[in-house]
């Protein structure tokens, strides 16, 4: 056959056999296809998506900012706040979305994590610089947990795995 076709053409041909018996064998599959397309989900990976790129946005310029600002503080205050706040409330306060729901608790953090941001590209002093690092670690500490917990709550059994795949790479790809 390679001497009657193109090698490119065998190879095509080779593929799109493949293709066609690995979809008549999905056919005979009874399992649900894969939840990336699933409704329940599809708003939970947008926002793992949003909060990753939230979380690129001060990762990647808050050095430049702090040195375009020489008298502005240390990246390290910010992280510092960041990091503190965000693992003080996972443990000091982790049951908080069990008591008030995980919607209401979710739409704080996110506006927490808004705040901090605002915050952050308009600070001009260090209390401003820590005080945005707090907000903006409020926010993580709240909202990466209930995203986490929503997107197994609302995938079936059978297909967490793959949930928690999707939503991790989602939310680390933005």
């Amino acid at each position: 056959i390679r001497q009657l076709a193109p090698f490119w053409a065998f190879d095509y041909d080779l593929a799109l056999r493949r293709m066609l018996t690995a979809r008549g064998f999905a056919l005979l599959d009874p399992d649900p296809p894969p939840p990336l397309f699933e409704r329940a989900l599809v708003p939970l990976w947008v926002g793992g998506m949003f909060f990753a790129t939230a979380l690129a946005a001060h990762f990647t310029f808050l050095k430049t900012m702090v040195i375009a600002r020489a008298s502005f503080g240390k990246v390290g205050d910010f992280f510092a706040a960041y990091a503190i706040v965000a693992s003080l409330i996972r443990v000091v306060a982790g049951r908080l979305p069990e008591r008030l729901g995980p919607k209401r608790v979710l739409a704080v953090a996110i506006g927490s994590l808004a705040a901090g941001q605002c915050m952050l590209a308009f600070a001009s002093t260090r209390p401003e610089l820590v005080i945005a690092g707090a907000l903006a670690g409020a926010g993580h500490g709240y909202t990466f947990p209930i995203l986490l917990g929503l997107v197994i709550g609302r995938s079936r059994p059978t297909e967490r795995g793959v949930a928690l795949a999707i939503f991790t790479a989602s939310s680390t790809r933005a």
